[in-house]
């Protein structure tokens, strides 16, 4: 193939014959990864209404604190979970063999994904931040709603020029 020839365009059901061709080596690289996060998920659920059942009835600050704790770790463990599964499919469409674990049996991969994940958490939070800090000023300046949407697009398009 040469550089002016266009590269093959994979089918668009490829992922639905990937997953029913590898049905077996998929299950046997997430499985472990999945029960853990259908674990969790059940813990820390139980714990967060637990722990917001208690705050709601007597607000403290402890308490309170104690269901943002229990939010953010639940946050940290899933995108960790979902990580690591989404790298081993990868791994295994890719064709790149199962790799032994740098640290705490996770690859190298692994934990790259992590790190792209928590910066786009990041990176989720801070806009998030800013849609509703410029909606609390439009409002303080008595401004329409719809400002608030004018200049999240205008700061959107200044950052990507």
């Amino acid at each position: 193939m040469t550089a002016l020839t266009p590269a093959p365009r994979a089918p668009l059901f490829f992922p639905f014959q990937f997953a029913r061709q590898n049905a077996a080596p998929i299950v046997r690289r997430i499985w472990i990864p999945c029960l853990a996060g259908a674990l969790s998920i059940y813990g820390f659920f139980s714990a967060y209404m637990w722990e917001l059942q208690a705050y709601l009835s007597n607000p403290q600050d402890s308490v309170g604190s104690r269901v943002l704790g229990i939010a953010a770790l639940a946050l940290l463990v899933l995108v960790f979970l979902h990580s690591v599964v989404v790298a081993r499919i990868t791994q295994l469409a890719l064709g790149i063999g199962a790799t032994k674990g740098d640290f705490l049996g996770v690859s190298r991969a692994e934990w790259r994904l992590y790190t792209a994940n928590l910066q786009f958490c990041i990176v989720l939070l801070f806009c998030t931040l800013a849609f509703f800090g410029l909606h609390a000023i439009t409002e303080r300046l008595l401004l329409p709603h719809g400002v608030v949407l004018h200049i999240l697009q205008g700061l959107f398009l200044f950052w990507l020029t």
